[in-house]
C-alpha cells in the first residue's frame, strides 16, 4: 500500500488532552468556584498588539510573542500544493482541483494566495461547509427522537436558511437574533420563521408531551426548557446555565432563579411545522378570488333571466371558474409550503422550582438573563404576563449585545477552533470554571474587538484567520518544540488534522467525478422508512443521483444512522457537539476498504481516470494523485502504483489511495 506520510499521524491525532498547568490554555486552578472576576466575565476591552514587525499581522504578533516567550522559534511556510489543500478543506469541505492548483502554484503575483481566499470566500459551497459547523451546535437532526422518532418533512429549510446566511455573510449579531426571535422581529418574512428552527431542531419526546398525567407532562415540559436553555446559553455565550436547573450553580456565578428566568423567556416556545406564506398574500389572494365570485354571481343571474345561455356568457363563466380553480390551487399549495420552528405558545407564570421539581413551586419569576454577564442589564424589565414575543425580543438582544462580552469572544473562538483543529479556548462551549483557559486571552480579545469593528462579518475575521502566517506554517514535526508543548498549544506549527466523516465522503464522490453540486432543496434519505406505531429508518445505500450530493444535504433523522459516517466520528444529532470526537479504530480501516460506497467509488474514480487521462497508465496514475492529493507522484510512487494496477487492477489503485493517511487527513 502506498503510504506517504511526513509526521506521525496517531501519535500526533490522538493527543487531544487538556495541555498541561505549565502551559497556556490548561486547568482552572485550584478552587471552589468562579466569581464574578472570572476572565471570561470581564468586559472586552482591546488589547495592546504586542511590538510586531512591519508586515506581520497582528494575530501573528500575538501568537510569536507567546512562542518567544516559550522558547520555541517561529515556524516555516508551508509549500503551495500544502496551502490550497487546507484552505480548500477549511472553507469549502472539499479538495481543489487540479486546475486550481496548477493556477495557483502558476500566479506569481505578491496577493495570489489573497486573492484564492476571496475566491473561496465567494464560493457557494463556503455556506454548505460552515452550516454543518453550526447543525452541529445546534444539535440539528430532522426526527423527534425519543421511542416513536417521527420524521420532520419540512425540518431542512433551516439547513438552508444556515448556508444561505453563510454565504451571504449576514452579521453575527443579526444571525443569533434570528435564530432566537426572527418570527417577531421580522413579522411576515418567511426567513425570519425559518431562521428560530434553531430552538426546536433538537430532540422532541412526542409521547412525553402527550401523557394523561399532567404530572409527568410537566416534567417532560421541563426537560425541553432545559435542552432550549442549555443550547442557547452554551451556543452563543459557552455558559452551562442549564446546570442550575435545581440548584444555584455549583461552579459558575449563576444563581437558580436566574435559570428560570431565562425559561421564561424561552416559555413560549413550541415545536411544530408553520405556515410560511405571507398573511398580506393569502388576503390578497381571497380577496381576488371574491371579486370574480361576484362577477360569476352577476353573469349567472343575468343568463337566468333571460332564460337563455350566450355563448360570450358562457365562455366567461368558464373561464372564470378556471381562474378562481387555480387561486384555490394556489392557495392549497401555499399552505402546503410550512417549515418546522417555534410555534409560539400560551405563557403564563414562571416559578422557581426547588430540585428541579414542577410539583415544588417556589417564588415567581420573570423574563431575564444572567446578572454576572458585564455590560448589559439581566432585568428585560418585562412583567410575568408579558408576551412571548416580547421575552424572545429581549432575550435576542441582550444575547448578542455588543456590550456582552461571552457573544464576540464565543464565535470568534470558534472560527479559530475549526481552522485550527483547537479553539483558543479549548472548551468551546464552556467559558466557566469548569472549561479551559485560553491559551492567547489577548488575541481573543483582539479577534472579539474585531469582529464588532467590523460590524459583525465572520467572513472578514476568517480572511484575518487564514492569510495570517501562524495559519500559512508547515506541519512539520519539530523535535525539540514537541517536548516543550506537546500539545501544540503555543501553535509553532499547523497540526494535521483529518476529514469529517462527511467531506470524507465529499472528496470520494468528488475525485471519482461523481458530486453532485446541487444547492438546497430537501435532503436525500439514505434509508427506507415505514411506521409501526414508532418511525423505522432502515439504512439503505442508494446509487447515483440525488444520493451523490454532498452530505450536509443528508436527511439527519436521529435513529436512522449511516455506518460509514459513523465510524468516522460523525456526532449523534441529538446531542450538542461544539468540538466533535476523533477515534482511530480498526472500522475506519475496515470500512474504508470494504465499505459498498467506498468500493463503488473506487470504480467510478477508476472510470474518470481512464476517461480524462487516456489509456496510458503513467497519465493515469499521474491524475490519480493530483485528485486525491493535490500533487503529482515521485517516481517511486509511479512505480509502485504501476504494480498495483499490474496485478490487481486500476480500481484496487484507487481503493489503496482512498486508504492513504494523506487522502484522510490535512497537513
Amino acid at each position: 500500500m502506498i503510504h506517504r506520510v511526513k509526521w506521525p499521524v496517531n501519535a500526533v491525532l490522538i493527543a487531544i488532552a487538556i495541555a498541561p498547568p505549565t502551559l497556556p490554555g490548561g486547568p482552572a486552578p485550584e478552587s471552589n468556584r468562579a466569581g464574578r472576576d472570572g476572565w471570561s466575565l470581564q468586559p472586552l476591552v482591546p488589547p495592546k498588539v504586542p511590538g510586531n514587525a512591519p508586515g506581520t499581522s497582528p494575530i501573528d504578533a500575538f501568537i510569536l510573542d507567546r512562542l518567544k516567550a516559550g522558547g520555541l522559534n517561529p515556524p516555516s511556510p508551508a509549500n503551495r500544493q500544502t496551502l490550497i489543500r487546507r484552505l480548500s478543506f477549511d472553507l469549502l469541505g472539499l479538495p481543489p482541483t487540479p486546475k486550481q492548483t496548477a493556477d495557483f502554484i502558476a500566479d506569481l503575483r505578491p496577493d495570489a494566495y489573497e486573492r484564492l481566499v476571496d475566491a473561496m470566500l465567494a464560493s457557494p459551497h463556503y455556506g454548505e461547509r460552515w452550516a454543518r459547523h453550526w447543525m452541529d451546535v445546534a444539535r440539528y437532526g430532522e426526527s423527534d427522537g425519543f421511542e416513536r422518532d417521527g420524521f420532520r418533512p419540512n425540518a431542512w429549510r433551516y439547513r438552508d436558511w444556515l448556508i444561505d446566511a453563510f454565504n451571504a455573510d449576514m452579521p453575527y449579531d443579526e444571525f443569533a437574533r434570528m435564530q432566537i426571535a426572527g418570527d417577531v422581529l421580522r413579522p411576515g418574512d418567511a426567513q425570519g420563521v425559518i431562521a428560530t428552527g434553531f430552538l426546536v431542531c433538537g430532540a422532541y419526546d412526542e409521547v412525553g408531551q402527550k401523557q394523561q398525567s399532567a404530572a409527568m407532562r410537566a416534567v417532560v415540559r421541563q426537560d425541553e426548557m432545559e435542552d432550549l436553555v442549555g443550547t442557547t446559553t452554551q451556543t452563543f455565550l459557552a455558559l452551562t446555565a442549564n446546570c442550575a436547573r435545581c440548584h444555584d450553580h455549583k461552579f459558575d456565578p449563576i444563581p437558580q432563579a436566574e435559570y428560570y428566568r431565562l425559561v421564561s423567556s424561552l416559555a413560549g416556545v413550541q415545536h411544530g411545522d408553520r405556515d410560511i406564506t405571507g398573511e398580506p398574500l393569502k388576503h390578497a389572494a381571497e380577496d381576488r378570488a371574491a371579486a370574480i365570485q361576484v362577477r360569476i354571481d352577476l353573469l349567472t343571474q343575468q343568463v337566468a333571466a333571460v332564460a337563455v345561455l350566450n355563448p360570450v356568457a358562457k365562455a366567461e363563466i368558464e373561464q372564470l371558474n378556471i381562474e378562481i380553480g387555480q387561486i384555490r390551487s394556489q392557495q392549497g399549495r401555499a399552505r402546503a409550503t410550512r417549515t418546522y420552528a417555534v410555534v409560539p405558545g400560551p405563557v403564563g407564570p414562571t416559578h422557581v422550582l426547588r430540585r428541579g421539581n414542577p410539583a415544588q413551586e417556589a417564588e415567581r419569576v420573570t423574563p431575564g438573563g444572567v446578572a454576572a454577564v458585564p455590560g448589559v442589564a439581566a432585568d428585560f424589565g418585562l412583567s410575568d404576563s408579558a408576551s412571548d414575543r416580547d421575552r424572545r425580543m429581549k432575550l435576542a438582544k441582550w444575547l448578542s449585545d455588543e456590550r456582552n462580552p461571552l457573544f464576540a469572544r464565543v464565535i470568534v473562538n470558534r472560527l479559530w477552533q475549526y481552522h485550527f483543529g483547537r479553539g483558543i479556548v479549548e472548551t468551546a462551549n464552556d467559558f466557566g470554571f469548569n472549561g479551559g483557559r485560553p491559551s492567547h486571552p489577548e488575541l481573543l480579545d483582539w479577534l472579539a474587538t474585531e469582529l464588532i469593528a467590523r460590524h459583525w462579518s465572520l467572513k472578514q475575521i476568517q480572511r484575518l484567520i487564514v492569510c495570517s502566517a501562524t495559519y500559512r506554517q508547515s506541519s512539520e514535526l519539530n523535535a525539540e518544540a514537541a517536548r516543550i508543548d506537546p500539545d501544540n498549544r503555543l501553535l509553532w506549527r499547523q497540526s494535521p488534522r483529518r476529514l469529517e466523516a462527511e467531506s470524507l465522503r465529499d472528496t470520494m464522490l468528488s475525485v471519482a467525478g461523481e458530486l453532485d453540486p446541487r444547492i438546497g432543496g430537501p435532503g436525500y434519505e439514505d434509508f427506507h422508512t415505514f411506521t409501526h406505531n414508532t418511525q423505522f429508518y432502515e439504512p439503505r445505500d442508494f446509487v447515483g443521483g440525488t444520493f451523490n450530493r454532498r452530505s450536509v444535504y443528508r436527511t439527519w433523522v436521529r435513529s436512522g444512522r449511516n455506518p460509514l459516517l459513523d465510524v468516522f466520528d460523525c456526532p449523534d444529532p441529538s446531542t450538542r457537539a461544539p468540538r466533535r470526537a476523533l477515534t482511530i479504530t480498526p472500522l475506519q480501516a475496515l470500512a474504508l476498504m470494504n465499505d459498498s460506497f467506498v468500493l463503488r467509488m473506487s470504480d467510478r474514480f477508476a472510470q474518470r481516470l481512464q476517461r480524462e487521462a487516456g489509456p496510458e497508465l503513467d497519465r493515469q496514475v499521474t491524475l490519480a494523485y493530483q485528485l486525491a492529493f493535490a500533487r503529482a507522484p515521485d517516481a517511486e510512487e509511479v512505480a509502485a502504483s504501476q504494480r498495483i494496477v499490474g496485478r490487481d487492477g486500476l480500481p484496487a489503485l484507487c481503493r489503496v489511495l482512498f486508504n492513504c493517511n494523506e487522502f484522510a487527513y490535512v497537513d
